[in-house]
């Protein structure tokens, strides 16, 4: 009898020991998680953390496993109107023009009535080091425009060649962005 109680309590011990571990609550253990759990004794890889998953947002966070609508684009520190001046050769001529968005693409934007062209010329937006930048390749109206541009505050210069069947025109625009 001893020894069936020994036995007994030997196999009580050992259950008790296999199924305790078992007890452990499942969830998100890291705590700067979205859905942490601080319950969860055993992380089971459920973790959320929100925030911008596009590598090519300025805000993109490499930790962020859903998006949560924050993402801000290069291409947004340029929309707006602005008033400025064209040189070409050895013409000056004051103009305003307005960037918008492109539908469908985030990095590019349309420059509205580019420089007095009459033309809306698409470029891409880039952020580089903090230095928002255009690079601008397109052909409008039987004109190519080939440059870029760099945004420093409130100010965009923008240099730049027009190509036609006339010939080829190197400018530089000047432009202060509208608060």
């Amino acid at each position: 009898m001893a020894n069936l109680k020994s036995f007994t309590g030997i196999f009580a011990l050992a259950l008790l020991m296999v199924a305790l571990p078992s007890c452990k609550k499942e969830g998100c253990t890291n705590p700067i998680a979205d859905n942490y759990d601080s319950d969860a004794k055993d992380d089971d890889g459920t973790c959320i953390f929100k925030g911008c998953t596009d590598m090519l947002a300025d805000n993109y966070d490499s930790l962020a496993n859903e998006e949560n609508g924050s993402c801000i684009y290069p291409s947004e520190q340029f929309l707006g109107n602005f008033d400025g001046t064209d040189a070409c050769g050895t013409e000056t001529e004051s103009y305003f023009m307005n960037i918008s968005a492109v539908a469908g693409d985030v990095t590019k934007v349309s420059l509205n009535d580019f420089a007095g062209w009459d033309e809306n010329v698409q470029a891409t937006a880039t952020n580089s080091g903090g230095s928002y930048l255009l690079n601008i390749n397109d052909t409008q109206g039987g004109k190519t425009f080939d440059g870029s541009g760099a945004l420093n505050g409130s100010s965009l210069i923008i240099n730049y060649t027009v190509t036609d069947d006339t010939g080829e025109l190197t400018c530089t625009s000047n432009l202060i962005k509208q608060p």
